[in-house]
């Protein structure tokens, strides 16, 4: 499973689309969520979350919390963090 992690105002809703096109392209499963525990626990051996088969996972706006309620603190994932200096920038 591929897993992207994204926060506020860090292209993660365009990232999140641009990761179902690639799924939808490649006949694989696509999931999103937005700060919620997506599912029960992630089954790494199998690649499933919540009973379903999972290929992209895209969780906006990620916490800890959220990854350790859905059993992917220790799974490889993408973490997108914005600097905080372009804040001061595009304000």
């Amino acid at each position: 499973m591929r897993v992207f992690l994204g926060h506020h105002k860090c292209a993660s809703s365009w990232f999140s689309g641009f990761q179902s096109q690639i799924a939808n392209r490649l006949g694989a499963t696509f999931k999103e969520s937005d700060r919620k525990p997506v599912g029960t626990a992630f089954s790494g051996s199998e690649n499933r979350m919540g009973g379903e088969n999972v290929d992209f996972l895209s969780i906006r706006n990620a916490h800890k919390k959220v990854l350790r309620e859905n059993g992917l603190l220790d799974h490889p994932c993408i973490h997108v963090v914005r600097d905080p200096r372009d804040i001061l920038v595009s304000a």
